[in-house]
């Protein structure tokens, strides 16, 4: 029998019920093989529209100097801030913990090719929009695109 070697795990976070009991699996998965764990939220972007002409007009008065993806990137820091401090309380200490913009799957798949990945853990379902429903759950698209072992964590 040929003997699974799990170095490296990446877990999606999004402050979900779901993304939660995906972490702490995978965060006992990384204990029990010595591995590491990467932590990586993925803010969308704005779309073209409103929310996106009051985020441009706030920033042009504020004389902010920080670029909409700055500005989504530090707003799901404290999501990724929330999920490590939970990981550290389980006892692990290998962690690493990212904020990415854009399309969810792609950039969780295109992480863990980046960091060579064994094990992608998923909460099988987590704060999407009603878009991602009709067209598909990341954890789904995940499951097509991934090159490495993927894990879906159901929440209950």
């Amino acid at each position: 029998m040929r003997r699974l070697d799990i170095r490296t795990i990446l877990v999606g976070v999004d402050g979900s019920t779901a993304a939660d009991a995906a972490t702490d699996v995978a965060a006992a998965l990384a204990r029990k093989c010595s591995g590491s764990l990467i932590l990586l939220h993925v803010v969308a972007p704005l779309p073209e529209g409103r929310l996106r002409n009051e985020l441009n007009e706030f920033v042009r008065m504020e004389h902010h100097e920080l670029t909409e993806y700055e500005m989504l990137q530090n707003a799901g820091r404290d999501i990724v801030s929330k999920s490590e401090t939970r990981v550290r309380e389980s006892g692990l200490n290998q962690i690493e913990s990212l904020v990415e913009v854009g399309d969810a799957a792609e950039r969780i798949v295109n992480m863990a090719g980046a960091r060579n990945v064994d094990v992608i853990v998923l909460g099988r379902r987590g704060r999407g929009t009603i878009a991602q429903l009709l067209l598909g759950s990341v954890s789904h698209k995940v499951i097509q695109i991934a090159k490495c072992s993927v894990m879906i964590v159901p929440f209950t």
